[in-house]
């Protein structure tokens, strides 16, 4: 596979990951996070696990040997990262989350090169710090004001620890998982985090086997089979194939493709979205042309 393809799955993952927001706004209104969460990673883990099977085949022996590996990528990107995140958001603003989202990058490229005791390049720094300015623009309207004004909720914390559980589900499959493809390591650790937020939602009394409605049953489908069997198949193998301190750089893609997601909703269109989405558009570019 070329990299070009890979670069380009990676921003078609964001590009999905941006649309999502509606469709999770409006299914939080009828089932709680958790629901939702064990709905998603379980319809997508079912279906990638015939699909692994006629393309690939099972190997009982590397998911024993990956068990550890498999049972961390489920229980931070997965289970983690979803239950802090949709908690976050509910006492925190949407610039607060936007921005500390912005920090995955950073984070998760220190951590990687920790492990891979590489040094960070210079252009890495340049493009991350594009990045993180192009979701500021996005995220305050390019207000110098909203950005001052910027108060931290308990929230935040939450999602200081859902930018943690995303950078460690990403350096994971890089750094620890050994023969197993990126579409049998998404299958495995998605029915792993599924069981997990499954159990949760039972204990909260969320239901979670209650039937969704129609419109609820299409938003759900939409994030299991586009969010997760595509869009995270996707993320994964362009984890492996480029590293997670490349990857992780389209993952700022995802507020702007957000933002104008909503524009064809019929958001209007500012001038900051623009800014923002040629700084973050900059920022990735510069970034993965540094060579590794």
């Amino acid at each position: 596979m070329s990299r070009a393809l890979s670069y380009a799955r990676l921003t078609l993952a964001a590009v999905i990951w941006g649309s999502m927001y509606p469709l999770g706004a409006y299914a939080v209104r009828f089932v709680a996070p958790t629901a939702i969460g064990a709905w998603r990673y379980g319809v997508a883990g079912l279906l990638l696990v015939p699909i692994v099977q006629r393309r690939e085949g099972w190997s009982l022996s590397s998911l024993k040997r990956n068990a550890v590996p498999l049972l961390g990528m489920a229980g931070t990107g997965v289970f983690a990262f979803n239950v802090t995140l949709f908690y976050g958001l509910r006492s925190t603003s949407a610039v607060n989350a936007a921005l500390i989202m912005a920090l995955a990058p950073a984070l998760t490229t220190l951590l990687s090169a920790a492990l891979r005791r590489r040094r960070i390049a210079l252009l890495q720094w340049v493009g991350l710090s594009c990045g993180l300015a192009g979701v500021a623009c996005v995220a305050s309207g390019g207000s110098w004001g909203v950005l001052r004004a910027l108060r931290f909720a308990r929230g935040d914390l939450l999602l200081m620890l859902a930018v943690c559980a995303w950078a460690l589900y990403t350096v994971i499959p890089e750094r620890y998982v050994r023969a197993l493809s990126p579409l049998q390591a998404t299958a495995a650790s998605s029915l792993l985090g599924a069981a997990l937020l499954a159990a949760l939602a039972l204990y909260q009394g969320s239901g979670t086997a209650s039937l969704p409605t129609p419109n609820l049953l299409a938003a759900l489908l939409y994030m299991a089979v586009i969010g997760t069997v595509l869009a995270l198949s996707w993320w994964n193998e362009g984890v492996v194939r480029l590293g997670a301190a490349r990857a992780i750089l389209f993952m700022n893609l995802v507020p702007v493709s957000a933002a104008l997601i909503s524009v064809c909703l019929g958001q209007r269109l500012q001038a900051a979205d623009l800014y923002g989405a040629v700084l973050v558009i900059t920022g990735v570019t510069v970034a993965v042309s540094q060579r590794q």
